[in-house]
């Protein structure tokens, strides 16, 4: 890989992409490109799936929805 090479799979991993998405964009192997990141000093990221963004908390409403019995009509059935 060129310097350019690597300039432009490091732009791409610094944006967020993975190895693996910065091989098939550049079209050089992921260990390549890992190699030539740390020879360059680049932080790496941990290895495996990005960590869940946290969710805000959700608040519980207490207040309790009246539910429907059906109908309540007292008439008899016809015959």
């Amino acid at each position: 890989m060129t310097a350019t090479e690597i300039d432009h799979a490091e732009q791409l991993y610094l944006a967020g992409h993975s190895l693996t998405a910065c091989a098939k964009l550049t079209g050089f192997p992921a260990s390549s490109i890992n190699r030539a990141l740390n020879k360059r000093g680049t932080p790496m990221r941990p290895a495996g799936r990005p960590a869940p963004i946290p969710r805000p908390a959700v608040v519980v409403s207490t207040h309790r929805a009246k539910r429907s019995r059906g109908s309540t009509s007292t008439t008899e059935p016809a015959a």
